[in-house]
């Protein structure tokens, strides 16, 4: 459903099913696996774009049968024109999914095949910052940032012993793996069967783009871009999404810069 009104507002929305289904990819190459059916609601609603003050909003969410899957993402944004010349648009996004299906690591046990998956629980914070400045016609001013943290964990490890089992509980078999410092061990009745590496993670990353143009003849331009980026990934990390990128400062960053030069040949 869509709908625009008379004052220029919108608001959007949708459901949609996805039943039951076979998944080819979700043990990367193995068998396909049968999936719990999934109900998903997205809405959008928005101000009148012609205003020198706009916002928006994006929210989704989606759930599977018998709790496998809950995700939820929302992001609310701004844009403000307090100059003809001027526009900064910022906007902020936080995800939160909790998969009781994610795929791990596949380990080989007496000529066979262990696919191991397991519930992340994981949350993902990220901002944008964009200004726009054209001082004249022919000299503008563009700034684009973005910082970004990830964090998840992962718990409740299990095996797929029959992936087409028409009993959800029934296609897969619990482990109780040992923790020794950043690998999980698995012992059977022979002792030590195989090990695998602790997937917890802390992401952050931050991106930003400042650019300047100048058209100092018709069609013809000069740019002057400086890219900055942060990026640290911990693995594993007990941070949470704001300490991930709060860390961020005490990256060493990566700077590039650039200059662009275009003329135009009449002919």
């Amino acid at each position: 459903m869509y709908l625009e009104f008379l004052n220029k507002w919108a608001l959007s929305t949708s459901l949609s099913y996805s039943p039951e289904a076979l998944d080819t990819r979700l043990l990367r190459g193995g068998y396909a696996m049968l999936v719990p059916r999934t109900w998903s609601v997205n809405t959008y609603i928005r101000t009148d774009p012609s205003e020198r003050i706009y916002f928006e909003c994006t929210y989704n969410v989606s759930v599977s049968a018998h709790q496998s899957n809950h995700y939820s993402y929302i992001q609310p944004g701004m844009s403000v024109m307090p100059l003809t010349t001027l526009r900064v648009a910022v906007s902020v996004n936080y995800t939160s999914n909790v998969d009781n299906l994610q795929y791990v690591d596949t380990r080989a046990v007496n000529n066979n095949q262990q696919y191991i998956l397991a519930r992340i629980t994981q949350h993902s914070l990220g901002a944008t910052l964009r200004i726009d400045y054209n001082l004249t016609p022919e000299l503008s001013l563009q700034y684009y940032g973005s910082p970004f943290a990830s964090v998840g964990r992962y718990s409740l490890f299990k095996t797929v012993s029959n992936p087409r089992a028409s009993d959800y509980s029934d296609r897969f078999s619990m482990l109780n793996p040992m923790q020794k410092g950043n690998t999980y061990e698995v012992y059977g009745d022979n002792g030590l069967e195989y090990s695998f590496v602790n997937p917890d993670f802390a992401f952050g990353q931050f991106r930003s783009n400042l650019v300047f143009r100048w058209e100092y003849l018709p069609g013809s331009q000069i740019y002057l871009v400086w890219s900055h980026e942060r990026t640290a990934n911990d693995q594993p990390s007990n941070d949470s999404v704001d300490a991930a990128i709060h860390n961020l400062q005490n990256i060493s960053p990566t700077n590039l810069f650039l200059l662009k030069l275009s003329y135009w040949f009449s002919i």
